[in-house]
């Protein structure tokens, strides 16, 4: 507790906390984008794709399922802390790409379709990129036995 307490008062770096950061992070990020691609099963791949094609999204119906069970599987892996790396790239390039083709025109305000919403994921997407899963995460557990 002391850790956390000299870290909100003195903004001192503990490596203790940042494991769990990156754990939080994770958590947060995974379930969002599992809660997403569970819901784009919901609506069926036609509907995604239409609203992809909408967009001028090229190949909407590949890249409806791609991006469905990107976020249901990835999201997942994210939670878990496997394959991080690549999980994280692909969700940053998947809002880079929601951000450019679907939200900028519309302002910052979510409530009117803007970007306040996929930039956060980008940032937290690029975060765990960035820096891995941290140390409470099955990456770290396989690592630390050579397994990977």
């Amino acid at each position: 507790m002391k850790n956390v307490i000299d870290y909100l008062i003195y903004n001192k770096h503990h490596e203790k906390l940042e494991g769990w950061a990156l754990l939080v992070m994770r958590l947060i990020v995974g379930v969002i984008f599992v809660a997403h691609g569970y819901q784009k099963i919901g609506l069926g791949m036609d509907q995604v794709a239409g609203f992809f094609r909408s967009t001028g999204i090229i190949f909407p119906l590949f890249f409806a399922y791609f991006i469905t069970y990107l976020e249901l599987i990835g999201g997942i892996l994210l939670i878990l802390g496997l394959f991080t790396h690549l999980i994280a790239k692909l969700f940053v390039i998947e809002m880079l790409v929601a951000f450019l083709m679907v939200h900028v025109s519309k302002g910052l305000f979510v409530n009117q379709g803007g970007f306040e919403y996929v930039a956060v994921l980008f940032g937290a997407a690029m975060v765990i990129m960035v820096f891995g899963p941290g140390k409470i995460a099955v990456e770290d557990f396989l690592q630390k036995r050579k397994w990977i």
